[in-house]
């Protein structure tokens, strides 16, 4: 994918760019700082690193295929991250013709000392641009997070619909 062209979106003393897998590591960090601040886990060392080693594998292989991440920076840091995962869905009646290709933004996360700065709904404005050259044709963004809802629909998002959800117990053998 070529560069694009963020500029007009980051604010002030800001910059956005697409992650790369260098920055691996870095999106490892952000996640396990939004993990344990915003699901109120409190996990051990050992399950610590089992998730951290999951994210880097898991990234490691979709990383700028399926998946892709955002950085917003300030003074050469990086102050937020917002990632996409990408999916290929089944034809509908009365919807794209063919194929959808949709994208939902997961990973939302700026650390405690940038907040306020406007950065996400810069990312959210984004996504779009890096969604057209990656054949995507429709966004989504998924939360329970009321300030997140208040930014998307703020940045053009409409409300969609809402998901259910069944997690399926695997039994060992």
């Amino acid at each position: 994918m070529t560069a694009l062209d963020f500029s007009t979106l980051a604010g002030e003393g800001a910059t956005i760019r697409l992650a790369t897998k260098e920055d691996i590591p870095a999106i490892c960090d952000l996640r396990v700082a939004q993990s344990l601040e915003y699901w109120g886990v409190n996990p051990g060392q050992s399950e610590l690193a089992h998730f951290r080693s999951e994210t880097e594998a898991h990234l490691r292989r979709t990383l700028g295929e399926r998946v892709m991440f955002l950085f917003v920076e300030e003074d050469g840091e990086i102050a937020s991250m917002s990632g996409v995962e990408v999916f290929d869905r089944l034809p509908t009646f009365g919807g794209v013709s063919g194929v959808q290709r949709t994208a939902t933004v997961v990973a939302c996360y700026t650390r405690p000392e940038f907040r306020g700065h406007g950065h996400m709904a810069a990312m959210l404005s984004a996504w779009p641009l890096v969604a057209m050259r990656a054949g995507v044709d429709a966004i989504y963004v998924e939360t329970r997070n009321a300030t997140m809802r208040h930014v998307a629909e703020k940045t053009g998002y409409e409300h969609a619909s809402d998901r259910f959800r069944m997690t399926i117990e695997v039994e060992a053998d």
